[in-house]
């Protein structure tokens, strides 16, 4: 029985609901890595480790939850992540 509540769960699309909650761990997460000057004025350098710690985080926080997805739909979720951070 145990094992079979460790499985993760895969998905296809990511509903709205979910996506709301990885954003919200991801956003607290980021506000405990980053000041707020690094994310809104931060130097290219600055915006470039941002990004990459978005892509780690959003990685952590669907895996933290045992939800499998297709990297196209991991990356999409995170460069949307990026674009609604850095702008």
């Amino acid at each position: 029985m145990l094992g079979a509540m460790l499985q993760p769960t895969v998905m296809n699309v990511l509903t709205p609901e979910i996506e709301a909650v990885i954003a919200a761990e991801v956003n607290q997460r980021l506000n405990a890595e980053f000041t707020p000057g690094e994310l809104l004025n931060g130097s290219p350098d600055q915006k470039r480790i941002i990004r990459e710690a978005i892509q780690r985080l959003t990685t952590h926080a669907l895996r933290s939850r045992s939800l499998k997805v297709s990297s196209r739909t991991e990356t999409d979720l995170a460069d949307q992540l990026i674009a609604q951070t850095l702008g």
